[in-house]
Formats: C-alpha cells, structure tokens, sequence
C-alpha cells in the first residue's frame, strides 16, 4: 500500500488526511488532528462572566457557538445555576445547527480535493444552497449566524414566539 498525505490546513485547524490506496483504490484512511490546546479559560480568567462567552465566540469563526455554549454552561456549573429546560434547548438547537453549519462550511473547502469538473460547481452551490438555510434558522434562533447573541448564561436570552415555530413548518 502506498501513503498519500493530503494537507487540511484550510480545515479549521491544524489536520491532515492519511489514505492508503492500492492501484488508485483507498484501502485505509485516517483523520489526524494536531490542533494545539487554545487556552481559553486562560484568556478569559478574571473577566465578567457575560465577557467570558461573548468573547470565546469570537476565538472561532467555524465553531462560535460550540464555544459561547461550553463557556455559559462552565459558568452556570461554577456558580451552580441550572436553565431552563426551554433555555437548554434552545442552546442544544443553536450548538447543533452551528455543527451543521461547520460541516457544510468543510465540505464546501474540500469539494474540490474531491469532486472533478465539470460536476464540482454543482455540488458546491448545492452545499452553499442548504448552508443559507441553516443560517437563516440560525439566525432566527440565535441571533445571528455566527457568534449567536442570544446565547447567554442561563440559557438565552430570547425565546422565539409561535409564529417564528409556524414558519418554519411552511419551509
């Protein structure tokens, strides 16, 4: 078997795929991340707590909310204040399509190590088609697409109404 290594640098973070292939055929592959340890907590020490998640947001353009949320919920945890439950998934929601939100981001840089013309561009705009909408969701949700102001401790800080809900069950 002979090793090719694609570079992902553009990937978010330090990583680099390992595919062994046997006459052009990929037998084995492997994801490697090297990404270092941020040091978050350490930016961060000493600052008002609303500071605290809005400025880990920012650290990260790709996963903003992954981090708002592991930072609100560290506070809540330390101060001993548990959300609720609508809160938590509304929260849960906003983490969730920002990982959505990620992985077409990714999929959008890697579609050209992946995808030969003349088929590439079609699956690019498709991938940007179904990133704009989760966006839009995101925005309605959060705030914003990125950096989610309506992420805060305790929860968030504004609950959609029911007509937002309806609208989404039209699309």
């Amino acid at each position: 078997m002979e090793a090719t290594v694609i570079d992902l640098q553009r990937v978010g973070g330090e990583a680099e795929l390992l595919a062994y292939d046997v006459g052009g055929i990929v037998e084995k592959a492997y994801f490697i991340t090297t990404a270092p340890v941020r040091g978050f907590e350490r930016i961060v020490k000493g600052k008002n707590p609303v500071f605290a998640v809005n400025a880990v947001m920012r650290i990260c353009g790709i996963c903003h909310a992954a981090h708002g949320i592991a930072s609100a919920e560290a506070i809540e945890d330390a101060m001993g204040v548990s959300p609720p439950a609508n809160g938590r998934y509304l929260r849960e929601t906003i983490g969730l399509l920002n990982k959505i939100q990620s992985h077409l981001m990714h999929l959008v840089m890697i579609i050209p190590d992946l995808v030969q013309e003349p088929e590439r561009m079609k699956y690019i705009v498709a991938t940007l088609n179904i990133l704009n909408k989760i966006n839009d969701v995101l925005s309605k949700l959060g705030g914003s697409p990125t950096h989610p102001p309506y992420l805060v401790i305790g929860g968030v800080s504004r609950v959609p109404d029911e007509k937002l809900w309806r609208s989404f069950s039209k699309n």
